[in-house]
């Protein structure tokens, strides 16, 4: 099972962040989402200089592998999370053959 998860930053207040998740929950994609109006997220906010929403994270663990702002199209965003997928299991393979040598 992949650790590699779709983030999403957004606000209730945002016409562009509630169009985009309908379109996600729609898609049944899973994500996290963080609201940048809940102080528990003002570090995370900062961190990653987000000042346009929506703004889209795939992440693996607190890595960020790729960072999207504005509204993305559901299929791009399902491909590019699954070409890091396999990318990284590729990468974790190839480590580990390399170490039992």
């Amino acid at each position: 099972m992949s650790n590699i998860k779709i983030r999403v930053f957004g606000s209730d207040e945002c016409r562009k962040c509630q169009f985009y998740l309908q379109f996600l929950n729609i898609s049944c994609v899973e994500y996290e989402y963080l609201d940048v109006l809940d102080f528990k997220n003002d570090k995370l906010c900062e961190e990653y200089d987000i000042d346009e929403l929506p703004y889209t994270q795939i992440v693996k663990g607190e890595e960020v592998l790729l960072s999207v702002t504005g509204n993305i199209n559901v299929v791009w965003l399902l491909r590019r999370k699954k070409e890091l997928e396999i990318k990284h299991e590729f990468k974790s393979r190839t480590n580990r053959s390399s170490s039992t040598c």
